[in-house]
C-alpha cells in the first residue's frame, strides 16, 4: 500500500468494541480494549488518554498513514458516546503529533440509525459538536436495511447537504451498489467506501443485538458482481445464472482488460472483476461535470440497469426459483427507482456538493 501511495488506515474497531452485538474475543486482543464490551464511563480523563495514546502508538510502529478517530454508534444526539468520541479525536490529534505522526490524518467515522439522519433536530446537533474537529474528511456510515429507494436517496441527499457546512469531505462508509453511486451522483459524498463484494450496505442491529456466547465473528464468501444488474451472486447462484440461456452474451463481462474469458473469469477472479467494474462506474461518474451528474446517472446507468433487470426476468433458471424471485424483485425495485429519480432530478433546484477527498499523494 505504502509504495503505491495508497491509505493504508487504521481502524480501531471501537465500534465493535463498545456495542454489545460487536464485541468479540478476537477484538479483545486489541492493545486498547478491555475484557468487555467499552461503556462511557470508562472514558474519564485517564481512560481517554489511554486510549488516544495507544492507538496513536499503534499507528506509526504498523506503518499506517491514515486512522479512523475511535468513534462509537450513535443512536441519538444525545447519545454519552458523542461527547466522548469528540474528545477522543481531540486527544488522538494531541497523540499522533507527539508520537511523530503530525502527518497522519484523522478520518471520523459517524455511525448513525437512518431515524437519526433524517431527522432535522437530530442532525443539527450533531453537526454542532463535530464542528472544528481536527479531522481530514467525514466518513457517514447509515444503519439501513431492503432495497434502496428513491425516498431513501431524498433524505441522503438532503441530509448530506447539511454536513456539507463542516466543509471537509464526505465518504459514505459501507454504501455500495446503487446506494454508493446515487451518493456520488447526487454530490451526497464526495467518495464511498465498502468492502470487495461485500460490506457495501450497513445493519446496526449487528452491534446492538445482544451478542451470542462464545462469537468470533466471520467473513461471508466472496460474491460475483453483475454489474448491468447491481447485484452479488453467491458462486452458486452465478453458476445457475449463467447456465441460464441468453444469459451470458448479456450479463458476461465485456471488459478485456477485466476479464479476457468473459463470465468464467468473473467466477473464477470475482475480487479482481468486482474492484474493476466498481472503479470504472466511479470514474464514469467523475467524468461527468457536478451539475449534470444525477441526469446523467439515471440515464446511462438507471436506466440501463432496469433494462437489463426486466431482460433478466425473463431467463429460465430450471431448478433456481429463488434466482427466479430475486431477479423479479430487483427488476421491482430498480423501476421504483428510476420513476422516482426521475422526479427528484426535475424538482431539485438547490444543489450542495461535497468537495472530494485528497489522496495521499495529494497530502504529501
Amino acid at each position: 500500500m505504502a509504495e503505491r501511495s495508497f491509505d493504508a488506515i487504521l481502524d480501531p474497531r471501537t465500534q465493535e468494541l463498545g456495542s454489545p452485538g460487536g464485541f468479540n474475543g478476537r477484538l479483545s486482543a486489541l492493545p486498547w480494549a478491555l475484557d468487555r464490551p467499552h461503556r462511557p464511563e470508562d472514558f474519564g480523563d485517564v481512560g481517554a488518554r489511554r486510549m488516544a495514546d495507544r492507538v496513536a502508538q499503534f499507528v506509526p510502529e504498523n506503518r499506517y498513514s491514515a486512522v479512523l478517530a475511535p468513534t462509537h454508534y450513535i443512536q441519538s444526539a444525545n447519545s454519552p458516546w458523542l461527547d466522548v468520541d469528540a474528545r477522543l479525536t481531540v486527544l488522538l490529534r494531541q497523540y499522533l503529533d507527539g508520537a511523530g505522526a503530525g502527518n497522519v490524518p484523522i478520518f471520523y467515522s459517524l455511525a448513525v440509525s437512518y431515524d437519526v439522519f433524517r431527522s432535522a433536530d437530530e442532525r443539527g446537533a450533531i453537526i454542532e459538536r463535530l464542528a472544528d474537529l481536527p479531522v481530514e474528511c467525514l466518513w457517514i456510515k447509515i444503519s439501513q436495511t431492503g432495497a434502496l429507494t428513491h425516498a431513501a436517496v431524498r433524505n441522503l441527499v438532503k441530509g448530506a447537504a447539511e454536513f456539507h457546512s463542516l466543509r471537509v469531505p464526505l465518504i459514505g462508509d459501507m454504501m455500495g451498489g446503487m446506494r454508493g453511486l446515487s451518493a456520488l451522483a447526487f454530490g451526497a459524498m464526495g467518495g464511498i467506501c465498502h468492502g470487495v463484494t461485500q460490506k457495501e450496505a450497513f445493519n446496526a442491529s449487528s452491534l446492538t443485538r445482544t451478542a451470542k456466547g462464545g462469537k468470533k465473528g466471520f467473513t461471508r464468501p466472496t460474491r460475483i458482481y453483475v454489474a448491468p444488474l447491481g447485484v452479488h451472486l453467491t458462486k452458486d447462484e452465478a453458476t445457475a445464472f449463467f447456465a441460464a440461456h441468453g444469459s451470458k452474451s448479456r450479463f458476461g463481462c465485456r471488459v478485456k482488460e477485466c476479464c479476457p474469458k468473459s463470465w468464467k473469469d468473473m467466477l473464477d477472479n470475482p475480487v479482481r472483476h468486482s474492484l474493476v467494474q466498481r472503479s470504472l462506474e466511479v470514474q464514469r461518474l467523475s467524468n461527468v461535470p457536478e451539475q449534470h451528474r444525477a441526469q446523467r446517472f439515471l440515464e446511462e446507468i438507471v436506466r440501463p440497469a432496469t433494462d437489463a433487470a426486466v431482460f433478466s426476468e425473463s431467463l429460465s433458471f430450471v431448478g433456481q426459483e429463488h434466482l427466479a424471485r430475486r431477479m423479479s424483485e430487483n427488476k421491482k425495485s430498480l423501476e421504483r427507482l428510476r420513476v422516482g429519480l426521475g422526479r427528484f432530478v426535475e424538482e431539485r433546484q438547490v444543489v450542495s456538493f461535497s468537495t472530494i477527498p485528497r489522496r495521499r499523494a495529494a497530502r504529501g
